[in-house]
């Protein structure tokens, strides 16, 4: 057991050993990939080894800090970038309206980086004690960091330089950087790769992008991402989430109630924690070149036999399917505000057989129904995914193919509908003695007198009001 002990990988193999690299201080995008990459390590997805900030505002780390103190994670290794990068054209430091609010008002050991190591040295000490090949970067901010981590000389963490102890440890970065075909294109400066030019004076951080992609060891995979612009994540925190959520907080801060923002850096970090992109986006460009980025941040692609390197594209955009596109777009807003307010994973579902002789239904094909859609009954059908549901540990009766919740509108005669679920008490069930009944009025689920539609009335012991999981 002892042997066995020794030769265990350091994190569970369903766990991506991730590294967030943020420029956490600016836009709440990257507050919200923060939020988001604890949501998936709370369902063992992944295990954050690091989060380094990019930008030099002391309190980029502070905020970072507040949010792993409040998913329980103040293990995690922070390190900061400590230049002088960072700052507006008037040498003030550029900082989003959420960061003072993180900082001043939450609870966290690290406020400002003075309390952390520098970046580099927490990329070497957490690759010097990493798996051969095994770490993936979320790279959401500037790319100082990485530059420089390049370019580092061997230390008390490793012998390695930088170069060599990134080739034996990194496996993938994923990066939010570019314009790609088909929806932009290539030979564009954009924002972390231009160093924020027009916000930021960008001394000290021009030509980091240029380095850090062009010199990456090739035995790195290079996954580029510009799909987030149209896909706006986290407006459902402000309903569920508590008001002493600081992910809420941050969003608010910059949004306002109830408003999301694009999810540039949501999309990278899940990229970089769930490999499997396919429900929303194909790859592009592997085995066709590499990207290559110039001094001031531009990204052209050089033709070639080179494996490596490639860019997500939203499904239906090479073929000009704007309604494929806008459902994935739609469908991605979905999954990310699940993610960010616990949807809980369920297992596989089952058809609900009422005592009438029916299944209850969503009146849809779709494995990721629009919100509002109708659930009534049906004739049954095991191989129907309109049929498959299953109780979450919340209590909430999921449709398991989209992960949204059964829910009763009070504002249409209690009739039941699809919708993401958002943790109302209208969207919790418990079961008892065959009866489906709502946490929120104490009433039973059922059929209305001659129709299919389903409803919440008072709970009469009649067949209609039975409901049974079938195996």
């Amino acid at each position: 057991m002892a042997i066995l002990a020794i030769l265990a990988p350091k994190y569970s193999n369903c766990q991506v050993p991730l590294i967030i690299d943020t420029d956490a201080s600016f836009d709440v995008d990257d507050v919200v990939a923060i939020c988001l990459a604890h949501a998936l390590a709370d369902r063992g997805e992944t295990k954050i080894l690091a989060i380094v900030h990019d930008a030099g505002i002391p309190e980029g780390i502070g905020a970072v800090s507040v949010l792993n103190h409040w998913y329980g994670r103040d293990d995690i290794l922070l390190g900061a970038y400590k230049g002088d990068y960072g700052k507006d054209g008037n040498g003030n430091w550029v900082r989003g309206s959420y960061v003072d609010d993180l900082v001043n008002n939450w609870d966290s050991p690290i406020k400002d980086s003075s309390q952390v190591m520098e970046a580099t040295d927490a990329y070497r000490k957490v690759l010097s004690e990493a798996d051969d090949h095994s770490v993936v970067i979320s790279a959401i901010g500037f790319a100082t960091n990485l530059a420089a981590l390049l370019q580092t000389n061997s230390d008390e963490y490793s012998s390695l330089n930088g170069y060599d102890l990134v080739a034996a440890k990194v496996k993938t970065i994923v990066w939010q950087g570019g314009w790609y075909p088909p929806i932009h294109g290539f030979g564009h400066h954009t924002y972390n790769w231009d160093c924020g030019a027009g916000f930021y004076n960008t001394d000290g951080c021009n030509g980091a992008s240029e380095y850090a992609v062009n010199n990456m060891p090739p035995s790195v995979e290079m996954v580029y991402s510009d799909i987030g612009d149209e896909v706006i994540s986290g407006r459902r925190l402000s309903y569920c989430a508590s008001e002493n959520n600081p992910c809420r907080a941050a969003l608010e801060d910059q949004q306002g109630f109830g408003n999301g923002r694009c999810s540039w850096d949501p999309v990278v970090t899940l990229r970089a924690i769930r490999s499997d992109s396919s429900s929303y986006a194909t790859e592009a460009g592997e085995g066709d070149g590499r990207l290559n980025v110039d001094y001031w941040g531009t990204n052209t692609w050089q033709d070639g036999d080179i494996s490596g390197h490639k860019w997500l594209v939203l499904n239906g955009a090479w073929d000009n399917n704007w309604g494929l596109v806008d459902d994935s777009r739609r469908g991605l807003e979905d999954l990310l505000d699940d993610l960010l307010c616990d949807a809980p994973p369920v297992e596989d579902g089952k058809n609900i057989y009422n005592g009438n002789g029916f299944c209850l239904h969503v009146e849809s094909d779709s494995n990721n129904p629009n919100d509002y859609t109708n659930v009534n009954v049906e004739g049954c059908n095991s191989n129907s995914v309109s049929q498959q549901w299953a109780f979450s540990t919340k209590g909430q009766l999921i449709h398991t193919a989209s992960g949204k919740c059964l829910d009763m509108d009070r504002n249409n005669n209690n009739e039941v509908e699809l919708y993401s679920c958002f943790g109302a008490e209208w969207q919790r069930w418990t079961m008892d003695d065959n009866k489906i009944i709502n946490a929120v009025n104490g009433q039973c689920l059922d059929i209305r007198d001659g129709s299919s539609d389903v409803y919440v009335t008072g709970c009469d012991g009649s067949n209609s009001q039975s409901w049974i999981f079938l195996d």
